[in-house]
């Protein structure tokens, strides 16, 4: 028979810890720049990173560091614009990058710069390729399967026999793919219907009118959902 037995580090070992914790805290830059990017309509996403930044620099006042936000706008429109703002990000040498956080624009040439330079890139959209991520590339966006998991799940759970889906990026079909295989198998009525940037909402809600199909899924950016509902016809 074999007993196990936990071993307690002695007092001293501890003591070793905090004050090397100690040193470590105060050895911190007085100013810890970290870089964002955002388009002129992420204001809630700009407030966001102020509020976090806010939050950590509270707990690093005792120490006489503070986190120091450098926030750029930029042209969604405009990749030279891009490179531009991050070689003068670069130039106070951010712990890391956030952003951007709009489909795909910028961000493989913003990973490309991080890598380069090796300062961590941190951002939240959906990817298709995961092979192209690096050690220093955080994703914070849901895995497909984890949403395909969640759109199943939501659609059983509604118990919906007859739905239309609204969509508005290409890879978005990512997340309902599978349960549309399901749905024929199940004998499901799903329409599909994807926003087009050079076709009115109106246009198209009028044709999800005509189906007489009252449940509707929305997969949709956040910034177009209100003006999407505004448009939705009597």
């Amino acid at each position: 028979m074999i007993e196990l037995i936990r071993f307690h580090p002695p007092l001293l070992f501890h003591l070793i810890v905090l004050i090397s914790l100690n040193e470590l805290f105060h050895c911190l830059p007085i100013s810890i720049p970290i870089g964002a990017l955002f388009t002129t309509e992420q204001l809630e996403e700009q407030q966001a990173f102020q509020l976090a930044i806010e939050h950590f620099n509270s707990h690093l006042e005792r120490n006489g560091s503070h986190y120091e936000p450098l926030i750029k706008i930029i042209d969604p429109q405009n990749n030279l614009f891009l490179y531009d703002d991050v070689c003068v990000m670069l130039q106070q040498t951010p712990v890391a990058i956030l952003g951007p956080f709009f489909n795909n624009f910028g961000a493989a040439q913003l990973q490309s710069i991080c890598e380069h330079y090796e300062i961590p890139h941190i951002e939240a959209r959906m990817l298709v390729d995961f092979n192209a991520r690096t050690d220093l590339s955080i994703n914070l966006y849901p895995h497909q399967s984890l949403l395909a998991k969640v759109f199943h799940d939501l659609i059983e759970s509604l118990d919906w026999n007859r739905f239309v889906i609204i969509y508005e990026d290409s890879e978005s079909v990512i997340h309902f793919s599978e349960y549309m295989k399901q749905s024929q198998e199940r004998q499901r009525e799903v329409r599909i219907f994807q926003l087009q940037p050079d076709q009115s909402y109106r246009e198209i809600l009028w044709q999800i009118k005509a189906t007489e199909i009252t449940n509707v899924v929305l997969d949709i950016n956040t910034e177009h959902i209100l003006e999407v509902l505004k448009q939705v016809p009597d």
